[in-house]
Protein backbone atom coordinates (compact mmCIF):
# COMPACT_ATOMS: atom_id res chain seq x y z
CA UNK A 1 0.00 0.00 0.00
CA UNK A 2 1.20 3.31 -0.48
CA UNK A 3 0.20 6.33 1.30
CA UNK A 4 0.39 10.13 0.50
CA UNK A 5 0.52 12.66 3.02
CA UNK A 6 1.99 16.05 3.84
CA UNK A 7 5.61 16.60 4.54
CA UNK A 8 5.73 17.89 8.32
CA UNK A 9 8.75 18.77 10.71
CA UNK A 10 8.91 15.18 12.13
CA UNK A 11 9.32 13.97 8.57
CA UNK A 12 12.33 16.47 7.77
CA UNK A 13 15.25 14.21 8.91
CA UNK A 14 13.71 11.17 7.00
CA UNK A 15 12.94 13.58 3.76
CA UNK A 16 16.60 14.45 3.96
CA UNK A 17 17.34 10.75 4.02
CA UNK A 18 15.32 10.11 1.25
CA UNK A 19 16.91 12.83 -0.90
CA UNK A 20 20.57 10.75 -1.33
CA UNK A 21 18.85 7.70 -2.65
CA UNK A 22 18.75 8.74 -5.91
CA UNK A 23 21.97 10.62 -7.18
CA UNK A 24 20.11 12.37 -9.98
CA UNK A 25 17.83 14.44 -7.72
CA UNK A 26 18.07 17.98 -7.67
CA UNK A 27 18.39 20.40 -5.56
CA UNK A 28 14.96 21.95 -6.39
CA UNK A 29 13.30 19.57 -3.65
CA UNK A 30 15.65 20.37 -1.33
CA UNK A 31 14.74 22.08 1.89
CA UNK A 32 16.75 24.45 1.78
CA UNK A 33 15.46 25.25 -1.79
CA UNK A 34 11.99 25.36 -0.67
CA UNK A 35 13.16 27.53 2.40
CA UNK A 36 14.78 29.80 -0.29
CA UNK A 37 11.29 30.60 -2.06
CA UNK A 38 9.39 30.99 0.71
CA UNK A 39 11.85 33.71 1.53
CA UNK A 40 11.42 35.04 -2.26
CA UNK A 41 8.36 34.84 -3.81
CA UNK A 42 5.00 34.54 -2.10
CA UNK A 43 2.76 31.49 -1.54
CA UNK A 44 2.71 28.25 0.74
CA UNK A 45 4.69 25.62 0.08
CA UNK A 46 3.56 21.68 0.75
CA UNK A 47 5.43 18.98 -0.49
CA UNK A 48 3.34 15.43 -0.89
CA UNK A 49 5.41 12.35 0.38
CA UNK A 50 4.65 8.97 -0.84
CA UNK A 51 5.30 6.57 1.44
CA UNK A 52 5.97 2.36 0.57
CA UNK A 53 6.45 0.14 3.31
CA UNK A 54 6.72 2.46 5.65
CA UNK A 55 9.36 4.47 4.03
CA UNK A 56 9.42 7.82 1.62
CA UNK A 57 9.74 6.62 -1.72
CA UNK A 58 8.62 9.60 -3.77
CA UNK A 59 7.88 13.12 -3.48
CA UNK A 60 5.72 15.85 -5.62
CA UNK A 61 6.50 19.57 -4.20
CA UNK A 62 4.19 22.42 -4.83
CA UNK A 63 3.82 26.00 -4.35
CA UNK A 64 0.47 27.88 -4.16
CA UNK A 65 -0.52 31.68 -4.11
CA UNK A 66 -3.90 32.82 -3.80
CA UNK A 67 -5.52 36.25 -5.59
CA UNK A 68 -9.07 37.31 -3.82
CA UNK A 69 -10.03 38.06 -7.77
CA UNK A 70 -8.82 35.63 -9.71
CA UNK A 71 -8.58 32.40 -7.48
CA UNK A 72 -5.37 30.27 -6.56
CA UNK A 73 -2.49 29.37 -8.68
CA UNK A 74 -0.03 26.69 -7.91
CA UNK A 75 3.57 25.63 -9.42
CA UNK A 76 5.48 22.31 -9.15
CA UNK A 77 7.38 24.76 -8.89
CA UNK A 78 7.86 28.59 -8.91
CA UNK A 79 10.75 30.84 -9.84
CA UNK A 80 12.45 31.04 -13.06
CA UNK A 81 11.01 27.48 -14.01
CA UNK A 82 12.30 25.51 -11.35
CA UNK A 83 11.80 21.80 -11.96
CA UNK A 84 9.06 20.38 -9.88
CA UNK A 85 6.93 17.25 -10.55
CA UNK A 86 7.82 13.25 -9.13
CA UNK A 87 10.75 12.66 -7.66
CA UNK A 88 11.52 8.78 -7.07
CA UNK A 89 13.66 6.75 -5.05
CA UNK A 90 13.46 4.26 -8.18
CA UNK A 91 12.70 6.45 -11.21
CA UNK A 92 10.62 3.50 -13.00
CA UNK A 93 8.10 3.03 -10.26
CA UNK A 94 5.43 3.68 -11.91
CA UNK A 95 2.63 3.17 -8.83
CA UNK A 96 4.54 5.88 -6.70
CA UNK A 97 4.12 7.82 -9.74
CA UNK A 98 0.75 7.45 -10.31
CA UNK A 99 -0.14 7.39 -6.27
CA UNK A 100 1.31 10.96 -6.16
CA UNK A 101 -0.23 12.66 -8.91
CA UNK A 102 -3.67 11.28 -8.17
CA UNK A 103 -3.15 13.47 -4.89
CA UNK A 104 -2.46 16.43 -7.08
CA UNK A 105 -5.04 15.71 -9.38
CA UNK A 106 -7.74 15.94 -6.42
CA UNK A 107 -5.82 19.26 -5.51
CA UNK A 108 -5.54 21.02 -8.85
CA UNK A 109 -9.20 20.09 -9.65
CA UNK A 110 -10.76 22.39 -6.90
CA UNK A 111 -12.89 24.98 -8.53
CA UNK A 112 -10.34 27.50 -7.20
CA UNK A 113 -7.63 26.44 -8.89
CA UNK A 114 -7.00 28.78 -12.15
CA UNK A 115 -4.40 27.20 -13.17
CA UNK A 116 -1.66 24.93 -12.22
CA UNK A 117 1.45 23.78 -14.05
CA UNK A 118 4.15 20.81 -12.87
CA UNK A 119 7.35 21.38 -14.79
CA UNK A 120 8.77 17.98 -15.24
CA UNK A 121 12.81 17.00 -14.63
CA UNK A 122 14.32 15.73 -17.98
CA UNK A 123 15.10 12.63 -16.16
CA UNK A 124 10.92 12.04 -15.61
CA UNK A 125 9.89 13.77 -18.95
CA UNK A 126 10.63 10.24 -20.26
CA UNK A 127 7.20 9.15 -18.28
CA UNK A 128 5.16 12.50 -19.30
CA UNK A 129 2.62 10.27 -20.94
CA UNK A 130 1.67 9.01 -17.25
CA UNK A 131 1.30 12.62 -16.17
CA UNK A 132 -0.64 13.50 -19.26
CA UNK A 133 -3.30 10.53 -18.52
CA UNK A 134 -3.80 11.05 -14.70
CA UNK A 135 -3.98 14.69 -14.87
CA UNK A 136 -5.51 14.86 -18.32
CA UNK A 137 -3.03 17.73 -19.49
CA UNK A 138 -4.01 18.95 -22.52
CA UNK A 139 -1.40 22.43 -22.74
CA UNK A 140 2.43 22.15 -22.89
CA UNK A 141 4.91 24.74 -22.82
CA UNK A 142 8.46 22.92 -24.52
CA UNK A 143 11.73 23.44 -22.86
CA UNK A 144 15.44 22.17 -24.08
CA UNK A 145 17.60 21.50 -21.08
CA UNK A 146 20.96 20.81 -21.48
CA UNK A 147 23.38 18.95 -19.54
CA UNK A 148 27.01 18.30 -19.55
CA UNK A 149 28.30 14.56 -17.85
CA UNK A 150 31.50 16.05 -16.17
CA UNK A 151 34.63 13.70 -16.85
CA UNK A 152 35.92 11.47 -14.41
CA UNK A 153 38.84 13.05 -11.77
CA UNK A 154 42.39 12.13 -12.35
CA UNK A 155 45.49 12.43 -14.56
CA UNK A 156 44.96 14.69 -17.30
CA UNK A 157 41.90 15.92 -16.15
CA UNK A 158 42.50 19.22 -17.66
CA UNK A 159 43.02 17.87 -20.81
CA UNK A 160 40.22 15.30 -20.67
CA UNK A 161 37.87 18.51 -19.64
CA UNK A 162 39.21 20.70 -22.80
CA UNK A 163 38.76 18.08 -25.26
CA UNK A 164 34.88 17.01 -24.35
CA UNK A 165 34.75 20.92 -25.55
CA UNK A 166 33.70 22.35 -29.09
CA UNK A 167 36.41 23.48 -31.09
CA UNK A 168 35.10 26.87 -31.03
CA UNK A 169 34.51 26.79 -27.04
CA UNK A 170 38.30 25.13 -26.78
CA UNK A 171 39.74 27.84 -28.71
CA UNK A 172 38.00 30.84 -26.43
CA UNK A 173 39.04 28.46 -23.77
CA UNK A 174 42.18 28.64 -24.37
CA UNK A 175 42.32 33.09 -25.36
CA UNK A 176 41.27 33.41 -21.62
CA UNK A 177 43.82 31.73 -20.28
CA UNK A 178 45.80 33.80 -21.87
CA UNK A 179 44.98 36.94 -20.49
CA UNK A 180 45.95 37.86 -16.55
CA UNK A 181 42.24 37.07 -15.05
CA UNK A 182 42.22 35.55 -11.42
CA UNK A 183 39.66 34.13 -9.81
CA UNK A 184 38.01 34.36 -6.42
CA UNK A 185 35.64 32.19 -4.34
CA UNK A 186 33.40 34.87 -2.72
CA UNK A 187 30.33 35.25 0.02
CA UNK A 188 31.58 38.38 0.42
CA UNK A 189 29.02 41.65 0.43
CA UNK A 190 31.31 43.16 -2.07
CA UNK A 191 31.29 39.86 -4.47
CA UNK A 192 27.06 39.58 -4.29
CA UNK A 193 26.54 43.28 -5.20
CA UNK A 194 28.61 42.83 -8.59
CA UNK A 195 26.45 39.91 -9.09
CA UNK A 196 23.58 41.93 -8.67
CA UNK A 197 24.44 44.75 -10.32
CA UNK A 198 26.09 43.22 -13.21
CA UNK A 199 22.93 40.97 -13.69
CA UNK A 200 21.16 44.36 -14.07
CA UNK A 201 23.12 45.66 -16.81
CA UNK A 202 22.91 42.45 -18.26
CA UNK A 203 19.39 42.30 -18.60
CA UNK A 204 18.53 45.95 -19.64
CA UNK A 205 21.08 45.60 -22.75
CA UNK A 206 18.37 42.88 -23.95
CA UNK A 207 15.18 44.39 -22.60
CA UNK A 208 14.81 42.32 -19.89
CA UNK A 209 13.60 42.27 -16.48
CA UNK A 210 16.40 41.51 -13.94
CA UNK A 211 16.05 39.44 -10.56
CA UNK A 212 15.06 41.37 -7.74
CA UNK A 213 17.72 42.17 -5.36
CA UNK A 214 15.88 40.79 -2.53
CA UNK A 215 16.08 37.38 -4.26
CA UNK A 216 20.04 37.66 -3.99
CA UNK A 217 19.22 37.52 -0.80
CA UNK A 218 17.30 35.11 0.10
CA UNK A 219 20.02 33.08 -1.97
CA UNK A 220 22.65 33.87 0.42
CA UNK A 221 20.66 33.67 3.89
CA UNK A 222 18.87 30.56 3.22
CA UNK A 223 21.36 28.50 0.58
CA UNK A 224 24.00 27.22 2.52
CA UNK A 225 27.65 27.77 1.99
CA UNK A 226 28.58 24.18 1.14
CA UNK A 227 25.29 24.31 -1.36
CA UNK A 228 26.74 27.09 -3.57
CA UNK A 229 29.46 28.93 -4.23
CA UNK A 230 30.17 32.64 -6.47
CA UNK A 231 33.26 32.75 -8.29
CA UNK A 232 34.53 36.16 -9.34
CA UNK A 233 36.83 36.94 -12.52
CA UNK A 234 39.70 39.66 -11.55
CA UNK A 235 41.44 41.74 -14.18
CA UNK A 236 44.21 43.91 -12.44
CA UNK A 237 42.04 43.45 -9.11
CA UNK A 238 38.52 44.76 -10.97
CA UNK A 239 36.19 42.35 -11.03
CA UNK A 240 34.98 41.71 -14.48
CA UNK A 241 32.63 38.89 -14.49
CA UNK A 242 30.75 36.08 -11.88
CA UNK A 243 29.07 33.01 -11.71
CA UNK A 244 26.97 31.77 -9.49
CA UNK A 245 26.58 27.93 -9.12
CA UNK A 246 24.92 25.78 -6.47
CA UNK A 247 25.87 22.39 -5.53
CA UNK A 248 23.26 19.38 -4.54
CA UNK A 249 23.88 15.24 -4.67
CA UNK A 250 26.10 14.80 -7.82
CA UNK A 251 24.67 17.88 -9.78
CA UNK A 252 26.20 21.42 -10.22
CA UNK A 253 23.64 24.07 -11.41
CA UNK A 254 24.48 27.32 -13.63
CA UNK A 255 22.34 29.31 -12.24
CA UNK A 256 23.21 33.63 -12.83
CA UNK A 257 26.29 34.44 -15.16
CA UNK A 258 27.53 37.77 -15.65
CA UNK A 259 30.19 40.10 -17.13
CA UNK A 260 31.15 43.60 -17.35
CA UNK A 261 30.39 43.97 -21.45
CA UNK A 262 33.33 46.08 -22.18
CA UNK A 263 35.47 42.60 -21.32
CA UNK A 264 33.67 40.47 -23.35
CA UNK A 265 35.97 39.85 -26.15
CA UNK A 266 38.47 38.56 -23.85
CA UNK A 267 36.47 35.91 -22.44
CA UNK A 268 36.36 36.19 -18.84
CA UNK A 269 33.23 34.03 -18.39
CA UNK A 270 34.68 31.56 -20.12
CA UNK A 271 38.00 31.74 -17.85
CA UNK A 272 35.23 31.42 -14.84
CA UNK A 273 33.17 28.06 -16.44
CA UNK A 274 36.31 26.13 -17.11
CA UNK A 275 37.52 26.41 -13.67
CA UNK A 276 33.89 25.92 -12.03
CA UNK A 277 33.69 22.76 -13.80
CA UNK A 278 37.57 21.89 -13.07
CA UNK A 279 36.46 22.23 -9.35
CA UNK A 280 32.97 20.61 -9.65
CA UNK A 281 35.03 17.64 -11.03
CA UNK A 282 37.44 17.41 -8.23
CA UNK A 283 35.04 17.78 -5.76
CA UNK A 284 33.36 14.86 -7.02
CA UNK A 285 30.13 15.77 -9.31
CA UNK A 286 29.41 13.75 -12.12
CA UNK A 287 26.77 16.63 -13.69
CA UNK A 288 26.61 20.34 -14.92
CA UNK A 289 22.96 21.72 -15.35
CA UNK A 290 23.08 24.49 -17.36
CA UNK A 291 19.27 24.83 -17.49
CA UNK A 292 16.49 25.47 -19.64
CA UNK A 293 16.55 27.18 -23.06
CA UNK A 294 12.97 27.99 -24.84
CA UNK A 295 12.84 26.33 -28.08
CA UNK A 296 13.38 29.65 -30.52
CA UNK A 297 16.70 30.58 -28.11
CA UNK A 298 19.40 29.01 -31.11
CA UNK A 299 21.86 30.49 -30.10
CA UNK A 300 21.82 29.95 -26.46
CA UNK A 301 21.44 26.64 -27.12
CA UNK A 302 24.16 26.57 -29.52
CA UNK A 303 26.53 28.14 -26.82
CA UNK A 304 25.61 25.59 -23.99
CA UNK A 305 26.57 22.80 -26.91
CA UNK A 306 29.70 24.19 -27.66
CA UNK A 307 30.81 23.44 -24.11
CA UNK A 308 29.53 19.60 -24.34
CA UNK A 309 26.23 19.42 -23.25
CA UNK A 310 23.80 17.37 -24.32
CA UNK A 311 19.92 18.14 -25.16
CA UNK A 312 17.45 16.77 -22.25
CA UNK A 313 14.01 17.90 -23.16
CA UNK A 314 11.73 18.68 -20.80
CA UNK A 315 7.95 20.04 -20.06
CA UNK A 316 5.54 22.30 -18.19
CA UNK A 317 1.96 20.98 -17.98
CA UNK A 318 -0.60 23.41 -17.46
CA UNK A 319 -3.83 22.67 -16.42
CA UNK A 320 -6.66 25.55 -16.45
CA UNK A 321 -10.18 25.48 -15.61
CA UNK A 322 -12.39 25.30 -17.98
CA UNK A 323 -13.49 29.29 -17.56
CA UNK A 324 -9.82 30.58 -17.18
CA UNK A 325 -8.61 30.75 -21.04
CA UNK A 326 -11.25 33.72 -21.28
CA UNK A 327 -10.68 34.85 -17.70
CA UNK A 328 -6.83 35.45 -18.57
CA UNK A 329 -7.40 37.28 -22.09
CA UNK A 330 -9.85 39.61 -20.10
CA UNK A 331 -7.28 40.17 -17.72
CA UNK A 332 -3.82 39.35 -18.86
CA UNK A 333 -1.94 42.30 -17.62
CA UNK A 334 -3.43 42.37 -13.97
CA UNK A 335 -3.03 38.13 -13.98
CA UNK A 336 0.71 38.31 -14.93
CA UNK A 337 0.97 40.76 -12.34
CA UNK A 338 -0.63 39.12 -9.22
CA UNK A 339 1.52 35.87 -9.38
CA UNK A 340 4.70 37.58 -9.34
CA UNK A 341 7.32 34.08 -10.17
CA UNK A 342 5.19 31.99 -11.43
CA UNK A 343 4.04 30.50 -14.14
CA UNK A 344 0.34 30.69 -15.12
CA UNK A 345 -0.42 29.72 -18.89
CA UNK A 346 1.54 30.10 -22.02
CA UNK A 347 0.19 33.80 -23.13
CA UNK A 348 1.07 33.33 -26.83
CA UNK A 349 -2.20 30.61 -26.34
CA UNK A 350 -4.46 33.59 -25.36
Amino acid sequence: MIDVTILKPADQREYQDFLSENSRHLIYISLEFRDFLSSAIQGIPFYLIARKNNKIAGVLPYFKIDHQEFGTVINSLPWYGSHGGCYLKDDSDSAVRKALLNEFKSIVNRSEVLTSTIIVTPTENRYIQQYIDILKIGIFDQRIGQINSLPAPGLDIENRLMMSFKQKTRNLVRKSLKQSFTIEVSDADWAWQFLQTVHAENMSAIGAEPKPRSHYDAIRTKIPINQKKLFVAKLNDKAVAALLLLYFNNTVEYLIPVIKRDYRPIQPLSFLIYYAMLDAVEIGFRWWNWGGTWISQKSLNHFKKGWGAADAPYTYLVKAQPDAVDTIKQHIKKIAQSYPFYYIFPFNLV
